[in-house]
C-alpha cells in the first residue's frame, strides 16, 4: 500500500476511534446525571434536646426523677434512626454553663439559650405532679426556629411510671417524625422500629433514685452514685438502665 494511502488510512481510523470515545464520554455523563436526578435529596435528622421537666412540689425525692426521666427518654428515642437525639451529659454541661443546675424549672427565656447552645432544633420539656392518686406528666415539644408547641400528656400509678414514660416516648417519636416530614422537600419514609417489649412495674420513687444516682454522676461523686444504684437494682433487678449504669461505673 502507498505511503499516501496508508497515511490515510491511519487517519481514518484514529478519527473513528476519536468518535467512539466521545460517544462513549457523552454516554457516561448522561447516565450519571439521570443516576443523580433519580436520587432523593437526602433529609437532615432533625436535632432533640430533651430537657429537665419541670417540679414545682416539695417531695425532695420526687425532685429528682426529672433526671431518670430524661435519660430514659434519651435512651429510648436514641432508637429511631430518624431522629438525632442530644445526649444528656451534654445537656448537663450547658446547664452547668448557664448556672441552671439546681434550678426546679427553666424559664422560656433559658430555654432558648440551652436550645441555641445545643443546636437543637427541637426541645422537649414539660412537667410532672400528683394528679389525685396518679402521677401526670405533661410534655411538649417546642419547634425552636418557629416558636410552635405541640403538647400531650401520660398518666398512670406513681408505681407504674415505666408506662407513663413509654406511652410518651411513643408520643414523642410519632410527633417529631410528623415535623421532620412536613419540613423536608420530598417525603421520607420513616424507619421501622422495633417494639418495646412489655417490661414490669418500676415505681417512680425508683426511678427517681436513679436519678438521684445520676446527679451524683454529674457531681463526680462515684461511690455515692453506686450506692444508689445497688440500691435501685435490688428493689427493680429488671430496671435495664440501673442495672446497665452500674455495671459500666463497677469496672
Amino acid at each position: 500500500m502507498p505511503t499516501t494511502q496508508l497515511r490515510g488510512f491511519l487517519i481514518g481510523l484514529l478519527s473513528i476511534a476519536m468518535l467512539l470515545c466521545m460517544n462513549s464520554a457523552l454516554n457516561s455523563t448522561a447516565h450519571a446525571q439521570s443516576k443523580k436526578k433519580a436520587v432523593a435529596p437526602s433529609v437532615a435528622k432533625p436535632r432533640v434536646a430533651v430537657l429537665y421537666f419541670d417540679y414545682s412540689g416539695n417531695d425532695e425525692e420526687m425532685a429528682f426523677l426529672r433526671k431518670g426521666m430524661a435519660q430514659m427518654l434519651v435512651t429510648d428515642l436514641s432508637a429511631n434512626e430518624d431522629l438525632q437525639i442530644v445526649e444528656r451529659i451534654a445537656l448537663e454541661a450547658v446547664l452547668k454553663e448557664l448556672k441552671l443546675g439546681r434550678t426546679k424549672s427553666i424559664d422560656p427565656s433559658s430555654r432558648n439559650k440551652i436550645g441555641k447552645l445545643l443546636g437543637a432544633r427541637y426541645l422537649v420539656t414539660g412537667g410532672y405532679f400528683q394528679f389525685r392518686k396518679n402521677l401526670r406528666v405533661d410534655a411538649k415539644i417546642i419547634d425552636v426556629e418557629r416558636g410552635t408547641t405541640k403538647s400531650f400528656a401520660a398518666e398512670s400509678s406513681p408505681d407504674d411510671f415505666m408506662k407513663i414514660e413509654a406511652e410518651l416516648t411513643r408520643k414523642l417519636r410519632t410527633e417529631l417524625i410528623k415535623l421532620n416530614k412536613a419540613q423536608a422537600k420530598s417525603p421520607t419514609k420513616p424507619r421501622k422500629v422495633a417494639k418495646r417489649k412489655k417490661t414490669a412495674k418500676v415505681a417512680a420513687r425508683t426511678v427517681a433514685r436513679y436519678g438521684r444516682a445520676l446527679d451524683a454522676l454529674d457531681k463526680g461523686k462515684k461511690k455515692v452514685a453506686a450506692s444508689e444504684l445497688e440500691t435501685v437494682t435490688h428493689e427493680a433487678p429488671h430496671f435495664k438502665p440501673a442495672v446497665d449504669d452500674l455495671r459500666v461505673l463497677l469496672r
